[in-house]
């Protein structure tokens, strides 16, 4: 599976990202997508038309900041390629990227850690 190496400059999983800013999805559905490891694409390099099953390719290749998210939430995906993936990225390299409370807060305005 092809990965992007590092998160583009545009990545919703960053904490530099647009607030808000997750194109058609919500948090939630954002979160589900990159936890279910589903292989998600980079937005950046893709058209809409895109099909699931394209993802990971040499034109779609993965999207590091949903991979980086996984590995920051301690997500190991069952599925062998991407938790091969996974264990080559260093923990340091993911200092940019939101923790599941840090995301929903940041893109929803939901502080999930309170009750």
């Amino acid at each position: 599976m092809n990965y992007c190496k590092k998160p583009c400059s545009e990545c919703p999983f960053t904490k530099n990202s647009l607030p808000g800013w997750l194109s058609d999805y919500t948090a939630q559905e954002l979160h589900l997508i990159a936890m279910n490891e589903m292989p998600f694409p980079c937005h950046m390099t893709h058209d809409e038309d895109l099909e699931w099953d394209e993802a990971g390719t040499e034109s779609a290749p993965l999207c590091a900041g949903a991979l980086m998210y996984m590995k920051k939430g301690a997500k190991m995906p069952r599925m062998v390629e991407l938790a091969r993936i996974l264990k080559q990225i260093d923990i340091k390299d993911c200092e940019n990227i939101l923790s599941t409370p840090e995301f929903f807060k940041h893109h929803a305005g939901v502080d999930i850690t309170k009750k």
